[in-house]
């Protein structure tokens, strides 16, 4: 099933390696493969070809799907979420302009 996730994107650079999800919480988000986190000078998200699809506070969406793992809960790279799942992007990210008076 797919949905679109939708929020500001943020990254922390953890003891466990980078971390970047989307909103107000760390909960795992599973870019695609080849996608990287960069810190300087300040967090980026870069697809497969080096291209920035987002910036630190950038709101942005993407497409994808809840999917259930253990790994997510392994991984710990964005803190315990309590859940055992990850948001698993697929596709571009595209930006999403917030919507008037917020």
């Amino acid at each position: 099933m797919a949905a679109l996730s939708i929020g500001p994107f943020h990254a922390a650079l953890t003891s466990k390696g980078a971390c970047a999800w989307l909103g107000d919480g760390m909960n795992p988000v599973q870019w695609p493969a080849g996608w990287t986190i960069v810190f300087a000078p300040t967090p980026r998200l870069l697809d497969d070809h080096g291209t920035v699809v987002a910036r630190e506070g950038e709101r942005v969406g993407v497409q994808g799907g809840g999917i259930e793992t253990t790994a997510a809960l392994d991984a710990g790279r964005c803190g315990s979420s309590g859940h055992p799942w990850v948001f698993m992007a697929e596709g571009s990210v595209g930006a999403y302009p917030s919507p008037r008076g917020r």
